[in-house]
């Protein structure tokens, strides 16, 4: 029975409305920097804003930070302090 998931924080059961919503953006290739430019100066932006939170060290030569976007904001936080963790364990 999907409405005892509650090892999850992600809504398994939907509404009619929100499926046709969500079929409306399907089509969206928001990643695609061509068409959609901004999407790149934002993920860059977030990127950088990111790495200075994790206090990460500068980057050589200056410049942005690099970083690749995932889908689950919570799952990269963790990632990061793992990264983090284990960076200040071999100090």
């Amino acid at each position: 029975n999907p409405r005892l998931n509650t090892s999850s924080y992600v809504n398994v059961v939907s509404e009619v409305e929100e499926r046709k919503v969500a079929m409306l953006g399907a089509e969206i290739n928001i990643a695609d920097a061509s068409v959609y430019p901004a999407s790149i100066i934002l993920h860059n932006k977030t990127v950088n804003m990111i790495a200075h939170m994790w206090n990460c060290p500068t980057p050589e030569g200056g410049g942005d930070f690099t970083g690749a976007g995932t889908v689950g904001s919570t799952e990269a936080c963790l990632l990061a302090g793992e990264w983090t963790r284990g960076r200040e364990a071999q100090r």
